[in-house]
């Protein structure tokens, strides 16, 4: 009896958050009960495009958001967009944190091909290199936080618990209903620490 009392209180909670987020973001969002998670984010210690380390105990008591990409991967280049429109919503909140994470490239040489990708798009954010793991593939926090496809973004709070993850680029909504639902998740995850 107590388990439903608090699973019903966590669910009311969570709907409270979203109408909460909801009205801070520039369109309506909502929090898809498939996205919802709940489990410590593997510690990761990975190389920024400058090899300079970047590493989750970097972002504590930050809202973090980690999108997982590729140069080669068509769906993740349609949902840059409305990632950066979220990020730039959060430009000034020092509390919340993007990370793109690169993995899974086909380069033996990954770094110049995301450094001149990056460059040659004009993106402004901060990429991390994925590691090679024991099969010499790019891919070790790829596997380690059990990505499913890319792209993946998955919005950790500031106690380093994963609480929402959404795969792929959904189809039928606009950019700014996509970044109202990023931006649900990570108003939630910041009431979570």
């Amino acid at each position: 009896m107590r388990r439903k009392i608090v699973a019903v209180l966590l669910v009311s909670t969570l709907i409270h958050l979203a109408a909460q987020a909801q009205s801070q973001t520039p369109a309506v969002g909502f929090l898809p009960s498939d996205s919802i998670r709940n489990y410590p984010a593997p510690v990761f210690i990975m190389k920024d495009l400058t090899g300079k380390d970047v590493s989750l105990t970097d972002y504590r008591g930050k809202v973090l958001v980690l999108d997982f990409w590729a140069t080669w991967c068509g769906p993740c280049h349609e949902t840059v967009p409305f990632v950066v429109e979220t990020m730039k919503h959060y430009k000034d909140d020092a509390n919340v944190r993007f990370l793109f994470v690169n993995t899974r490239e086909r380069s033996a040489n990954s770094r110049d091909l995301v450094s001149k990708y990056i460059a040659r798009n004009q993106y402004d954010f901060t990429v991390v290199l994925d590691e090679l793991d024991a099969d010499g593939k790019q891919e070790r926090f790829y596997r380690a936080f059990h990505v499913a496809g890319l792209p993946t973004r998955m919005v950790i709070d500031g106690n380093g618990i994963v609480r929402f993850e959404s795969i792929g680029y959904p189809t039928g909504k606009t950019n700014e209903e996509l970044s109202a639902i990023l931006s649900s998740m990570i108003e939630a995850a910041k009431v979570t620490q």
